[in-house]
């Protein structure tokens, strides 16, 4: 009789499972957990509203799921504390985000065991951190509390250099950072067919509408551009806090007839939009490691975006360019684009060549590999 493998539990903890309501951590959390699914038996927490519930439980099919789903803020700390004794039997925490709210006192009643280990990704740069805090007392508390906890996490990963440097300046020995770069489901976006989009060219954007995003800065990139090319069209793919002010820019810039601003768009969708643009823009003032590059390489479609986040992946002229976070130099950029369609096709074929290499059959493996070497070393 063939014995049964045990399979090691692991626990992953955010916000919401959402694909299209959390970003890009939900996203990567969603691809380590179906990529590896045979070699460990996992867990979610996570708390959302009802209108998500439907959406988890389709996407994390047969996957457990625990919910914190009240309203109430004092009932939320006591529901995040219930949930200690369930969790000490996992062999892995795996938080993506810092336990910081509601989820505090379930942290504290853990961070000093042996058991479970605990592992953190860190997905975001001290400029985010500074932007979501944006009370300079509650920033400061923050940070002294990153200071004082580090030291309980086994392993901390990071997504990019970039974010490892920052850890590195809160003291985080060097034996407990790890670099695990996001990824793309490859397979996923070759399969899809082409999506007929508005433009010559289509120029796309996807991500939240904040100010970070750099969407102003697209704006007036695309006003100077349709001064010369009348034909070409703006796709904004995403939603966010600062929706009508960028609805309210295009008016004024008289762009509202060249421009569509699609809202949240269903995952399953995502793929076809990608491959029906000719150009991918992602004019951010900061960001940490945009899920939505690997998804333009994958889908491959030149790049325009600032070297802050794109510095890792794309190599400037060879599969995009990368450009400091200003309307002049992104409007250049993008008009060299329209204008050669030989150049946009090579740097079509790199991004596809160079997807592969960040495929999360690769990727997502590292993680089961650091779950192994943490329960190894006890």
């Amino acid at each position: 009789m063939k014995k049964k493998t045990i399979l090691m539990k692991v626990c992953m903890i955010y916000d919401s499972l959402s694909i299209e309501r959390g970003g890009g951590i939900s996203n990567v959390i969603y691809n380590i957990v179906h990529s590896t699914r045979d070699r460990v038996d996992y867990t979610l927490l996570a708390r959302y509203g009802s209108e998500d519930l439907a959406i988890a439980r389709k996407i994390y099919e047969n996957i457990p799921v625990i919910l914190i789903r009240s309203n109430n803020s004092l009932s939320k700390y006591a529901e995040y504390s219930r949930q200690s004794k369930l969790l000490r039997t996992f062999d892995v925490l795996h938080y993506h985000k810092y336990p910081f709210g509601y989820d505090l006192p379930l942290f504290l009643k853990i961070r000093n065991r042996r058991s479970p280990t605990l592992v953190y990704t860190h997905h975001f740069i001290r400029q985010s951190i500074n932007c979501y805090f944006d009370n300079f007392l509650m920033r400061s508390y923050f940070q002294n509390w990153m200071k004082i906890t580090i030291r309980s996490w086994r392993k901390i990963t990071a997504p990019s250099k970039r974010i490892l440097e920052e850890l590195r300046k809160l003291s985080v020995s060097k034996g407990k950072l790890v670099r695990i770069t996001n990824g793309v489901d490859t397979e996923r976006f070759a399969k899809a067919s082409p999506m007929e989009l508005e433009g010559l060219p289509s120029i796309l954007f996807v991500g939240h509408l904040e100010h970070h995003k750099g969407i102003d800065i697209l704006l007036k990139a695309f006003k100077s551009l349709q001064r010369e090319n009348k034909k070409s069209f703006l796709h904004l793919v995403g939603s966010g806090r600062a929706n009508q002010r960028y609805f309210q820019l295009a008016r004024r810039l008289k762009l509202s007839k060249r421009i569509r601003f699609w809202g949240q768009v269903s995952s399953d969708v995502m793929p076809h939009i990608y491959k029906g643009s000719d150009i991918f823009v992602l004019p951010s003032r900061y960001d940490a490691s945009p899920v939505v590059l690997f998804e333009a390489l994958a889908a491959g479609i030149p790049i325009v975006t600032t070297n802050i986040c794109g510095e890792e992946i794309i190599k400037d002229g060879r599969n995009g360019f990368l450009i400091p976070s200003r309307a002049n130099q992104l409007y250049e950029a993008i008009r060299i684009l329209a204008d050669d369609q030989n150049l946009r096709n090579a740097m079509a074929r790199n991004n596809r060549r160079d997807s592969l290499n960040y495929d999360w059959s690769k990727v997502a493996k590292q993680y089961v590999e650091l779950y192994d070497a943490c329960l190894s070393d006890g």
